[in-house]
């Protein structure tokens, strides 16, 4: 009796580790994009990341009714397609009429947008969520056949997405405009400590721990010749080639057991000779579940995540 129950018992331990960590494989039906963005397209990424019990499952894509593959765990799909309307869907792989409401919105030409696909909680398992992280989407062009602004739902409106879409409605009289792009060479980074939306509440010490990670991965990547404090003398004739770096992080998700958190913020990149505001991303950066995690390790962590996503925003220009 006693090795019955045992060995019941494994066979449980197996099947719950299995569901725990199994790993569907990532299938990209059309070609993976790779390397510059072709002038009258947009690339598109979706990624997947850890999960909890259930979430192995494989997430299908579809791009305008355009199959595009099926994202595993710790995986993407990244495809270019043309500037305009475009209609993202996600669905169980397993069961195709389990799916997302369609993301409906324009995307620019030579613009990177990076989605995120997950299983939320308490749904069964069965329902799949899309959810834009990062890119801002573009009004749809009225001369356009398949772009109707008018009737196209904006992406689900979370913290991050809200920070993307804000960036694409005109610019109040009070905030600066978009002016041109950085001409110059970047020689100088000048980075400003974080501030934080209403109700976030982050510690003084993940603030801290966020700024020298960004610092320091900065340096590391080589990002710019000199990486200085806010507020750090430049000689003028450096004036033209030195960025100023605002941030406000816009979400902070805890994530638990199994479940991987993540931390959103909103970029900003002026131009210090005239201090006019040529860019702003928004950049969602996860970290591990661990019950090792301090405000200071996360913040480190995801400092470093997020100066590589100012890497990649000043490659573009």
């Amino acid at each position: 009796m006693n090795r019955r129950i045992f060995m019941l018992t494994c066979i449980w331990v197996y099947l719950a580790v299995a569901l725990l960590t199994g790993c569907a494989a990532t299938k990209q039906i059309i070609p993976a994009a790779s390397g510059p963005i072709p002038s009258n397209s947009a690339r598109i990424i979706v990624l997947r990341e850890g999960g909890f019990a259930g979430s192995a499952a494989p997430i299908g894509i579809t791009d305008s009714g355009k199959q595009i593959g099926e994202v595993g765990l710790h995986s993407q799909l990244v495809w270019d397609r043309v500037a305009g309307s475009m209609q993202l869907v996600g669905f169980h792989a397993n069961a195709p009429d389990h799916r997302t409401p369609p993301i409906q919105m324009c995307v620019g030409a030579g613009m990177t947008y990076r989605f995120m696909a997950s299983w939320p909680a308490l749904n069964n398992h069965n329902y799949p969520k899309i959810e834009l992280v990062s890119g801002t989407p573009v009004l749809c062009e009225e001369n356009n056949a398949n772009a109707n602004s008018s009737k196209f739902q904006q992406p689900e409106v979370t913290a991050a997405t809200s920070a993307a879409l804000a960036a694409a409605k005109p610019i109040e009289s009070n905030t600066p405009e978009l002016s041109g792009t950085f001409t110059g060479d970047v020689r100088i980074i000048e980075v400003k400590h974080y501030t934080q939306s209403q109700g976030l509440n982050l510690s003084p010490e993940f603030i801290n721990s966020f700024y020298d990670g960004l610092r320091e991965r900065l340096i590391k990547e080589q990002v710019a010749s000199q990486i200085v404090d806010e507020d750090s003398a430049v000689p003028d004739a450096e004036a033209a080639n030195t960025v100023i770096i605002e941030g406000k992080f816009t979400e902070y998700k805890q994530g638990g057991f199994l479940v991987v958190g993540a931390v959103s913020s909103e970029i900003k990149f002026y131009r210090k000779s005239d201090h006019a505001l040529f860019k702003t991303i928004t950049a969602r950066v996860p970290f591990k579940p661990s019950p090792l995690n301090t405000d200071r390790i996360i913040g480190k962590a995801t400092g470093g995540r997020t100066a590589y996503e100012i890497k990649k925003a000043l490659k573009k220009e």
